[in-house]
């Protein structure tokens, strides 16, 4: 009788052990399947962080690019600016050539004027010389 008593109590004891078995199996199935849903989010946020990683390298790019482009601008403005500069003292010279030539032009207007003058005065002084020399003659023939 022992032993059926032993085994009567054996079994709900047997049957207790697998429920927690079973449960703890559960719990082993469901720790599991976090684990794996963590790792499924680590890999998802590694490749968020490749993505990631990949855009900048894309945006550094395109900042080399831009970069690259400002300086072309600056060159070539640069050029254009130093051609201009250039046209402005040509423009600059020829303006002081221009002058000069005025300049020429409004002393050798003046040196005309003056002679202009001059010639008018030696006129006056030639009529007048011509006046008297025709008094004299006239007195003469008289």
């Amino acid at each position: 009788m022992d032993t059926d008593s032993n085994e009567k109590d054996t079994l709900p004891m047997l049957e207790t052990i697998i429920e927690l078995v079973k449960a703890m199996s559960l719990e082993i199935i469901a720790i599991r399947q976090e684990q794996v849903a963590i790792r499924q989010e680590q890999v998802a946020i590694r490749q968020e962080q490749v993505a990631i990683r990949q855009e900048q390298v894309a945006i550094r790019q395109e900042q080399v690019a831009i970069r690259q482009a400002l300086n072309e601008l600056r060159q070539e403005m640069n050029a254009k600016f130093r051609e201009i500069d250039q046209r402005l003292e040509e423009m600059r010279l020829k303006f002081m050539s221009v002058d000069v030539q005025l300049e020429r032009l409004v002393a050798a207007n003046h040196s005309a004027l003056s002679l202009a003058h001059d010639t008018r005065a030696d006129v006056r002084v030639l009529r007048e010389e011509v006046y008297a020399w025709s008094k004299d003659i006239i007195a003469l023939k008289a």
